[in-house]
């Protein structure tokens, strides 16, 4: 399942490229492509944690993510993925971070606006 995301006017596929790989076989360039076609960002980052999460090795990641991003239609900074696999857990989450939002005020200002902060959380 894709589960999106907007930020700062940006609608952002954070989930379910990698999975429709593992679990249908469907190629990444393919639903990359199909989402580009429907005005949607494809964050690569996060396309490599699913893989990564998945159990691929660090080298199978980039090799795949460089083919199936060889269409000139799809933009992909493979030196950005390849740090980020190769990354410790806690800088990936930090390179995600930045990737979204950009800056700490960027996100204060999403999470002021997208998050309902009156419920009880200890309910």
């Amino acid at each position: 399942m894709i589960k999106t995301i907007t930020i700062g006017g940006r609608q952002i596929i954070y989930a379910g490229i990698g999975q429709m790989l593992y679990e249908q076989g469907l190629p990444i360039g393919m639903g990359a492509r199909a989402a580009i076609e429907k005005g949607l960002e494809v964050s690569w980052l996060h396309v490599a944690d699913e893989l990564q999460k998945n159990g691929w090795p660090k080298e199978a990641i980039i090799s795949r993510l460089r083919e199936e991003t060889a269409d000139s239609a799809i933009t992909c900074d493979m030196d950005g993925i390849t740090s980020f696999v190769n990354a410790e857990y806690e800088e990936q989450r930090k390179m995600i971070f930045q990737y979204l939002y950009g800056n700490a005020e960027t996100a204060l200002l999403w999470g002021r606006k997208n998050i309902d902060w009156s419920s009880d959380a200890s309910a």
